[in-house]
Parts: C-alpha cells; sequence; structure tokens
C-alpha cells in the first residue's frame, strides 16, 4: 500500500497527518516520504535477509522436490508456493489462448510480514516433504 498526498493546502496537510495517524494508532511500521509539496507514505517491504533466505529455500526445494512427477526452478517454485498461499489469484489465457498464465501476489511488493507468511509456508511444504535445508545464516 502506498498513499500520496499533495500538501498544498492546510486541508490535505490534516488528511496526511490523520493518516499517519492512523498507522501509528494500528502500531503499523511505515516509510515516510516528504518533498516540498507532497508526502509520500508507504509499508516497509521486504528485508534483503527475508529475499535471500527465500530464495536459498526455494533453492533447496527445486534441488530435492518433485511436483507432479517434474523438477521445477527456483523460480517456478516461487510461482507455485506463491500462489499456493494467495487468495487473490485470477487465471488468464495467453494472447493466443494456447496456455494459462497465473497472475497474483507477486513477490517484490510483498512487505515483511507478507514474506514472512510465505516463508513460513515454503519451509512448511518443505519440512513435509523431507527437504534438507542449507545453512541460511551462510546466505
Amino acid at each position: 500500500m502506498k498513499k500520496t498526498l499533495h500538501t498544498t493546502n492546510i486541508n490535505s496537510q490534516s488528511k496526511a497527518i490523520n493518516l499517519i495517524n492512523d498507522f501509528i494508532r494500528l502500531k503499523s511500521p511505515l516509510i515516510i516520504k516528504m518533498d516540498d509539496d507532497s508526502i509520500s507514505i508507504k509499508k516497509p517491504t521486504r528485508t534483503l535477509e527475508q529475499n535471500a533466505k527465500m530464495w536459498a529455500m526455494l533453492g533447496d526445494i527445486s534441488k530435492q522436490c518433485k511436483h507432479f512427477s517434474d523438477y521445477y526452478s527456483a523460480e517456478d517454485w516461487k510461482d507455485i508456493l506463491t500462489a499456493s498461499l494467495s487468495n487473490e489469484l485470477k487465471m488468464t489465457p495467453t494472447i493466443q489462448g494456447n496456455r494459462w498464465v497465473v497472475l497474483g501476489l507477486k513477490t517484490r511488493k510483498m512487505n515483511k510480514q507478507q514474506l514472512i507468511e510465505l516463508i513460513d509456508f515454503i519451509q512448511s511444504y518443505g519440512d513435509l516433504k523431507g527437504v534438507k535445508w542449507s545453512d541460511y545464516e551462510q546466505v
């Protein structure tokens, strides 16, 4: 979620203050960027450490697990596991109509909490399949 408000008058400045206060009341972390005439507020995105852990885990799964009798790349496993976690998926045919594209949550747009949930899901799936995990502290 990103919200940009132009703060050129007292009304828009009040809206910005109220929005920040809402985040504070919810104890939600946020990133605030201010320019001369606007303020942008957004939730922080995933950390580099989370990203590294996720890709290491996906690499472990890609080397050790089959999905419907096939091995898949870490990138494919990211799509499979992210799609499994999301409730907001859509499928649409390609332009030629001969294949399907899954549209849904993108990890690059995930905030820290969403990526924590995905990593937990990946961990649970891998544990269920007997994956021997890499040492993520070395990543």
